[in-house]
């Protein structure tokens, strides 16, 4: 075990617990959440466009299989644009509590992973 005595004998400071760094950390962690859904997200939304092109031509309205696939990606679509917009938002509120614009910038919406797929 290795012990580490500060020159001054005070504890090393590393943010603590103050307001402001657990605000950081909560806002960081944020990011990094969504970082990862955005993730996620794009792989289902690759995956999904993937089937609609392998689907069997006509690619058309009158193939209800192309109709299914496509009804799919689109979903998946939206699901990685809401996530991507969530992520700018959180990216945005960290930008500005860095920058000390305020402390009340919270993103709009908690993180669900289910949507992710």
């Amino acid at each position: 075990m290795i012990h580490h005595q500060n020159l001054h004998g005070s504890p090393p400071e590393n943010g603590g617990r103050d307001a402001a760094s657990s605000r950081h950390r909560e806002l960081a962690g944020m990011v990094e959440a969504l970082t990862e859904l955005v993730s996620a997200a794009r792989r289902a939304a690759d995956e999904s466009l993937s089937r609609v092109n392998d689907a069997p031509q006509p690619h058309s309205t009158d193939n209800s299989i192309f109709v299914a696939l496509w009804e799919a990606h689109l979903g998946d679509r939206e699901a990685l644009f809401s996530a991507m917009r969530r992520l700018d938002d959180a990216r945005e509120a960290l930008r500005r509590f860095a920058a000390g614009i305020g402390p009340d910038d919270r993103p709009p919406q908690s993180i669900d992973r289910r949507k992710a797929g």
